[in-house]
């Protein structure tokens, strides 16, 4: 894991970060972090993000249509260039970030691990993690940016 900015340190809001990544995108339209964020994640979980909080990491996203969720994460932080986003798991902390400055779009993950079982779990799912993620936000920024073309 890379060294991450201390910002990026302060807005995950954990107090120990055992796995972490930046995916970074240039070129989309300018909007605001909250409407990047439900343009990469959604407004509701769809069926294989609910099994796996609920099974993998024993956790819970809201199935809720709400201002106050993305994608069944609550937001715990929201302004124009910044939304933060967690949900709650017995297994480890996860905080989502997005970040939205000019054309520039970032998705930061931050991690914690506070059980041996979400640790084993999120290595296994890392790989997949690391693939999906940045693909999807580039297909999103992408899809976007012809919308609004």
């Amino acid at each position: 894991m890379a060294a991450l900015p201390v910002e990026v340190r302060e807005y995950c809001g954990l107090d120990r970060i055992d796995f972490a990544d930046v995916v970074s995108v240039e070129g989309g339209p300018s909007r605001t972090a909250e409407s990047w964020a439900r343009t990469i994640l959604g407004d509701v979980p769809n069926l294989p993000e609910i099994l796996i909080w609920q099974v993998a990491f024993r956790g819970r996203l809201d199935r809720r249509r709400s201002r106050d969720l993305v994608a069944g994460w609550q937001i715990t932080h929201r302004d124009d260039h910044r939304i933060s986003l967690e949900t709650p798991s017995s297994v480890l902390s996860l905080r989502v970030i997005v970040i939205a400055v000019d054309k520039r779009v970032e998705l930061i993950t931050c991690v914690r691990f506070d059980t041996t079982r979400g640790k084993v779990i999120w290595k296994a799912i890392e790989p997949l993690h690391g693939f999906a993620v940045p693909r999807m936000v580039a297909k999103r920024l992408a899809s976007a940016t012809r919308e609004d073309s």
